[in-house]
């Protein structure tokens, strides 16, 4: 597992959480008058559909960003817990081999785990 990659997703989902929360904020602000329909017959079931149509849109947009910015909670929380567990499992690799008298953490030494992305290697 590459925890900076889980973060750095996380990180793209909460600024897409953002982005449509703004945009849906944009859309609620637009005030369409219901006489901009016109008079012909039936303008008025258009102007209906059209409010009901908005609204479910915004709601959906409302859903979409708590569901990205729920989602983008989670992976950060994961990422964590795997770079916490990938930290404790070296240093106990590292005092293993110290016990046993083979290294002094060869093994964390020769396969660190980077702390953020510009400390990762390059493939």
């Amino acid at each position: 597992m590459r925890p900076q990659i889980l973060g750095a997703y996380a990180g793209t989902l909460n600024a897409a959480s953002s982005e449509l929360a703004a945009v849906r904020e944009a859309l609620a602000a637009v005030h369409i008058d219901r006489g901009w329909f016109g008079k012909l017959p039936q303008s008025g079931l258009l102007a209906d559909r059209y409010t009901a149509h908005r609204e479910a849109e915004l709601a959906a947009a409302a859903e979409l960003s708590a569901w990205l910015a729920t989602a983008a909670d989670g992976l950060g929380g994961t990422a964590e817990r795997y770079s916490g567990a990938d930290r404790v499992a070296a240093e106990l690799a590292g005092t293993v081999e110290t016990g046993l008298g083979i290294g002094t953490g060869l093994i964390y030494r020769t396969n660190p785990i980077p702390e953020s992305e510009e400390d990762e290697p390059d493939e």
